[in-house]
């Protein structure tokens, strides 16, 4: 699997340049009867594959516009080919953003509110007795970044694209922004939250001792600054499409098109990467742990992070090659609507991956306050005091306190690897 990340990060690396150059608008568009608009990254007008108006329209006045049967349009989300083309469905695009709506309010009722309650008021008790502020504690930022960013501007976005079926990103004022502002909250709850799940490690004296876990978390700290704010700033690219061209295909629009997608590939596949690297070498020294200790708690701990990094790897190579396919193929411009809702589903469901991920079923309770062996008997008794949570979740704990409770030391204190 590293090998195909490898092998697709080169190639978009290779055609990147190639592809800005020769992303085409509007200039050789001689009507809707001939679709010989150069929508397209190879130089040349291409005719539309399902022929006029994409078979769902009538080229009227003197063959310059297509005038869609009802209920499909050729109004799209960053490449705006109305007037041009009916490819979208009208009917079936309100139905995905109807399910996104439902989602997303399913996830917040059955995982996020249920455990955010229980986490916040952990963290006011920790407060009162250590004196934590809120930015020692990322998980919690994390979920304020989800809840005030990604959480609403998702839901109304999808509310609004059922509402009024003219809006688009890129192309009206509210989608446009909403989804800008859900793409960089869910950059800012990423970072937050792969930062809480190094910082819940790294306080462990074990870790801390670790040459090799503080070079994991360096790199996880370093590779997630990049993904989350350097490749971030593709979401402020339908911005400038809207206040540019309002999403009418010219070869400016072209550009911009091609640079997003570009820039959401490779965010997808370094994303990927990263969650490989985060399994393979976390594993390692969860491994190194349980040797020592011979606490089956930790297995238990090792397959969740397991199943968190591969669900990371797997989404994010399969949206990842998606997009590579919608750029190669230009044929999927402005039928990106059919796949923007699955974008956002995903962008939803890092609500449910965060309470499933540090915590998952109170089986799952773990003790790192010492590497010395435990028996069955006092497992269980931290397991039954454990059943208090919200059902789902588990925590990893020191006695009774969450791992973020423990007394973490400082980066500039910690003991450094000897050569």
């Amino acid at each position: 699997m590293f090998d195909h990340y490898k092998l697709s990060i080169v190639l978009v690396g290779v055609f990147t340049f190639q592809e800005l150059v020769q992303c085409k608008g509007a200039d050789d568009f001689t009507g809707c009867n001939s679709q010989k608009y150069s929508l397209n990254i190879y130089g040349e007008a291409v005719p539309n594959l399902l022929g006029d108006c994409s078979g769902r329209g009538q080229c009227v006045s003197n063959n310059t516009a297509c005038l869609c049967e009802k209920g499909w349009t050729g109004r799209s989300a960053f490449i705006n080919t109305e007037g041009i083309d009916c490819q979208v469905n009208t009917y079936v695009i309100r139905t995905f953003w109807g399910v996104v709506f439902v989602y997303s309010l399913f996830v917040q009722i059955k995982y996020v509110i249920p455990n955010f309650r229980y986490r916040w008021k952990s963290f006011v008790a920790m407060r009162a007795a250590r004196n934590v502020s809120l930015t020692q504690v990322p998980l919690i930022l994390a979920f304020f970044s989800y809840q005030l960013l990604n959480f609403p501007c998702i839901t109304f976005l999808s509310l609004l694209s059922i509402i009024n079926e003219e809006e688009r990103i890129g192309v009206t004022f509210w989608s446009t922004i909403l989804f800008c502002v859900a793409g960089i909250g869910y950059s800012i709850t990423h970072f937050l939250f792969q930062t809480a799940l190094m910082e819940m490690f790294l306080s462990h004296r074990y870790f801390a001792e670790s040459g090799s876990a503080l070079t994991l978390g360096k790199c996880v700290k370093y590779s997630s600054i990049f993904l989350d704010f350097v490749l971030g700033t593709k979401y402020v690219i339908p911005i400038i499409m809207y206040a540019t061209e309002g999403g009418e295909v010219t070869d400016r629009t072209g550009t911009l098109w091609c640079t997003y997608l570009i820039l959401q590939a490779t965010s997808l596949y370094f994303t990927g990467i990263q969650a490989w690297y985060i399994r393979r070498n976390l594993l390692i020294e969860l491994e190194k742990i349980y040797m020592l200790s011979k606490n089956v708690n930790f297995k238990v701990l090792a397959d969740k992070l397991e199943n968190l990094q591969t669900n990371g790897m797997l989404q994010s190579s399969i949206f990842g090659s998606i997009y590579i396919v919608i750029l190669f193929f230009p044929f999927l411009w402005n039928r990106h609507d059919y796949f923007l809702p699955f974008v956002c589903f995903g962008a939803i469901a890092v609500g449910a991956l965060m309470t499933k991920s540090h915590v998952e079923g109170p089986s799952a309770a773990i003790t790192l306050s010492s590497l010395q062996e435990v028996d069955v008997s006092s497992a269980n008794n931290t397991v039954e005091n454990q059943e208090q949570q919200p059902k789902g979740s588990f925590e990893i704990t020191e006695g009774f306190g969450s791992l973020n409770d423990l007394p973490r030391t400082p980066i500039a204190s910690r003991p450094q690897p000897s050569i």
